[in-house]
């Protein structure tokens, strides 16, 4: 028999897509962050990998923009 304990999500609420601080993945707890933000992390507390914070607050994360040329 296996036990299975789901994880109470414990997400940072502005930081999460939506505001949704219940959305997360019940088994590894992983938040749903606001990527569009550049929010990332397990609870949506900080900026995504390779974003960097431009201020005092959580919600100005920067990151290097890719550019997509089209011939």
């Amino acid at each position: 028999m296996m036990l299975y304990f789901l994880l109470a999500c414990e997400c940072h609420p502005v930081g999460t897509a939506l505001g949704n601080v219940t959305m997360c993945d019940q088994v590894t707890g992983q938040c749903v962050c606001n990527t569009t933000a550049r929010i990332g992390g397990m609870r949506c507390d900080r900026c995504m990998e390779n974003s960097w914070n431009t201020s005092d607050s959580l919600f100005s994360c920067k990151g290097k923009m890719s550019h997509f040329f089209i011939k």
